[in-house]
């Protein structure tokens, strides 16, 4: 079913879950104990989603969550990881944005794929409660974007932001706020692309 759960789906202690396929509907996932750590690897793609209303606030915590699949897809709706000091979501291939929405972490935030796209016209805000960085796994597939638009729009924002990795946003906005510092990586990192009509903003608050 694609319905959403009503509330954060707790993890408890280490689990550690091999998977051909990941589907997660619901506000996010939030570590049960302080010493709880999940670890998900997954062949084909993993999607988080929330078709229903946004949970509680993360809360901080010293739990940890990591995702690493051959896609990654965000499938709209606020998706929270909480109770947590670090998340990790990596994708072999392709981190796509499908619908409108929020991810947002209790602790640094590490997102890391070959490219990162979003859907037409879609709006996606990363929140890092930490530290948030995007890095790339490896070179940009020859073949990918079946699921791509012009128009997209990332939003990230962090205690510290550092922007690498092929963020390819065609005709749309990348824009990047930190409390200490915001930066873009060099070219021996990725590329940071919104041709056509494009829009770079940097938004740094010093303390």
């Amino acid at each position: 079913s694609s319905g959403s759960a009503g509330a954060p789906i707790q993890y408890f202690g280490p689990v550690s879950l091999n998977l051909s396929h990941l589907m997660v509907y619901g506000p996010g996932l939030q570590a049960g104990t302080a010493d709880s750590t999940l670890n998900i690897n997954v062949t084909g793609t993993a999607t988080l989603a929330n078709s229903g209303a946004a949970g509680p606030a993360p809360v901080a915590g010293s739990g940890t969550a990591s995702i690493s699949a051959g896609n990654i897809q965000l499938g709209g709706g606020t998706f929270a990881f909480s109770g947590v000091s670090a998340t990790n979501l990596t994708a072999a291939n392709e981190f796509t944005n499908l619908d409108d929405g929020t991810l947002h972490s209790s602790g640094q935030l590490t997102l890391a794929s070959a490219v990162f796209d979003s859907a037409a016209g879609k709006d996606l805000s990363v929140i890092a409660d930490g530290a948030l960085l995007t890095k790339a796994t490896g070179a940009v597939p020859t073949t990918f974007g079946k699921n791509v638009g012009p128009g997209g729009a990332f939003s990230l924002t962090g205690t510290n932001v550092s922007l690498g990795g092929n963020i390819v946003l065609r005709g749309g906005k990348v824009t990047a706020s930190a409390v200490a510092d915001a930066s873009v990586a060099g070219s021996k990192s990725g590329t940071v692309e919104v041709t056509d009509h494009h829009r770079i903003e940097r938004a740094v608050t010093r303390l």
